[in-house]
């Protein structure tokens, strides 16, 4: 029986709506007691079911990379009362646990409410005075959180101008770091666009709109940061399968059906081997694994990797669970950098046609998938940000967009079973034909082949229109893709020639730069590297294009890992987004990166 074949059968949705249903019940902030039991939930269960389980335990109050410490945090109870010009209830903590913008300090607050808009906007508190009020805005949390207390406010109203039902109260987090506890003095509670709007419309007919609340929160000295390892064979050659399990309480598709999902899939191989016969890899393995996001996968990685592990490919299960028809989403492979490509990626597009459901079309021999499925070129967003910035290869699985993303509306009716299996089988598949090489034999190495020739062609039809777009793109592929290991292992000699066969070495002068640190570059970050002023006028650069987040703050730090000019990083830049970019814009953002300690000049 074929390994598909048997994590079909050993695969159970039964289990699976259990796990979905236990592991929501946590509210798993980052910092929090919750996260830590749900670690403990997630190894304790698998163990249950014989599976072989590795509990990791680090500390949130130590920074690595680019990320920072973290705060430990607890939370029990919060309300939100409107008092002028009606009473009534806005909000309480039974509603959903997203009301408390999490790490937020604990406190009772009545006041004034005063509506500021835009809080991570210096023009926003120029000439206004918010000493003693509540004040209601949107905005980067942490960014309008220090703002809004430096002038003094007693509460924040922190809401979502767009995106999500109106009446879901949405997901913030400050993430704030053990050093800024001193600044961590008014509560912060995240309130519905619904109730936003309500409170506005007050405001705009000129009455006094008072509110009180309180929060039942506070911080915890020790914070455990548990990271939970399975394996299906021992050998330090490693593919791994990895899926965060933070988020709050009752909320399910980020993550809780990526990190279920796996839970499953490692009962299901240790069953297959059991009851199918289905061979742990000789000198290999394959991990599945469950971390904080981010903060939970540079410790890991780096553990593993001063352990002797090679890993070969990581594939992240992020949001996979879900009913399209309810949420909007589309099932998308979020490919690995140009320069990172991996077998999985072919072979996992293979495998999820092949498990996703499909149907004849009319009269020919091609089936049809019957979900909306895509593939895109990497974006940032989740862990395999890490993996990548660390020169390993990783993809993801993700459904998106999502209508109901970072709210109190992500509950278990928009979550599918079956598309979760489906999923989790192909990924399953792929993660065995790897560790037990059969990716190196045919068929399916002519399959990769076929697909890479077909990949890298298309790579350069997308830019065929810019000749400048087209020249970095051409001699980005032949100096990092095509290089003499895997050209020689897919006999793709003709190939190279053939395309790279007018391509001259490029020597670049000046100056070399390099990222500071390991990681990739979260807003935080660069608010607390720039300033508040500095920042926003970064982050003004960054909006004027919505793929800018992914090449500056995704991009640029991976590629950095390796010295370069100024030029070089352009033109490589410009070959993995594969669109021209703003050479001003560009210039302003590295010489904001230089000039904050970011990125780092070599000697």
């Amino acid at each position: 029986m074929n390994v598909s074949t048997a994590l079909r059968k050993t695969f159970s949705i039964r289990r699976l709506v259990g796990f979905v249903a236990d592991l929501s019940s946590y509210h798993r902030i980052q910092g929090s007691k919750d996260i830590e039991e749900a670690a403990k939930y997630i190894a304790e269960t698998l163990g249950n079911y014989g599976v072989n389980v590795r509990l990791y335990e680090f500390n949130y109050g130590e920074g690595r990379g680019f990320i920072p410490p973290l705060i430990g945090w607890w939370v029990k109870d919060a309300e939100l009362i409107l008092k002028k010009p009606r009473r009534k209830i806005l909000h309480n903590f039974n509603e959903a646990t997203t009301l408390v913008v999490a790490h937020s300090p604990g406190g009772v607050f009545e006041g004034e409410v005063v509506h500021i808009g835009p809080g991570d906007d210096p023009k926003t508190y120029e000439g206004v005075d918010l000493e003693g009020k509540v004040i209601l805005a949107y905005g980067r949390p942490l960014v309008t959180y220090f703002e809004v207390v430096k002038r003094g406010a007693k509460a924040l109203l922190l809401y979502r101008r767009s995106g999500g039902p109106d009446g879901a109260i949405p997901y913030f987090s400050l993430f704030p770091t053990p050093q800024e506890v001193n600044q961590l003095k008014i509560p912060a509670l995240s309130v519905s666009r619904r109730v936003a709007n309500e409170l506005i419309r007050y405001l705009e007919e000129g009455e006094e709109v008072v509110v009180y609340g309180y929060v039942k929160a506070g911080f915890r000295d020790v914070a455990k940061l548990r990271v939970v390892e399975a394996s299906f064979g021992d050998g330090l050659r490693e593919v791994h399968l990895i899926a965060h399990y933070c988020h709050p309480g009752g909320t399910v598709n980020d993550n809780v059906s990526g990190a279920a999902g796996l839970m499953e899939l490692a009962i299901a191989f240790n069953d297959a081997g059991t009851k199918y016969g289905i061979k742990k890899p000789k000198d290999s393995s394959i991990r599945f694994i469950w971390v904080p996001e981010y903060y939970g996968t540079l410790p890991y990685l780096r553990t593993k990797l001063n352990e002797g592990a090679t890993i070969e490919v990581a594939i992240n299960l992020d949001m996979i669970g879900e009913k399209q028809e309810v949420t909007g989403s589309v099932l998308t492979l979020i490919k690995p950098l140009l320069k990172h490509f991996t077998y999985a990626e072919p072979l996992l597009i293979k495998e999820l046609i092949k498990e996703l459901p499909t149907a004849e079309t009319f009269s020919s021999t091609k089936r049809v998938v019957l979900i909306r499925f895509d593939t895109i070129p990497y974006e940032l967003g989740s862990d395999h940000d890490i993996y990548l910035n660390l020169g390993i290869p990783a993809l993801m699985i993700n459904q998106w967009p999502d209508k109901y993303y970072h709210t109190s509306a992500d509950t278990i009716d928009k979550f599918d079973p079956e598309i979760t299996r489906d999923i989790c089988v192909a990924v399953g598949t792929v993660a065995y034909q790897i560790a037990t090489r059969e990716h190196l034999k045919e068929p399916l190495r002519r399959y990769v082949r076929s697909y890479l020739i077909k990949s890298l062609s298309e790579s350069l039809m997308d830019v065929a229109h810019d000749d400048e777009v087209y020249s970095s793109r051409l001699n980005y592929l032949c100096r990092y893709v095509l290089k003499d290991e895997l050209v020689k292992e897919l006999g793709l000699q003709d190939f190279k020639n053939m395309i790279c066969k007018d391509v001259k070495p490029v020597t670049y002068e000046g100056a070399r730069y390099k990222i500071a640190k390991d990681g990739t570059l979260p807003s935080s970050i660069l608010y607390r590297q720039l300033g508040f002023k500095e920042y926003h006028k970064l982050k003004k650069l960054l909006d004027k294009e919505r793929w800018y987040t992914t090449v500056f703050q995704g991009i640029l730090p991976t590629l950095l890992k390796a010295p370069k000019t100024a030029d070089e990083l352009y033109n490589d830049l410009m070959a993995e987004a594969g669109v021209k970019l703003d050479r001003e814009v560009f210039n302003k953002v590295l010489s904001k990166f230089i000039n904050s300690g970011i990125v780092v000049k070599v000697d």
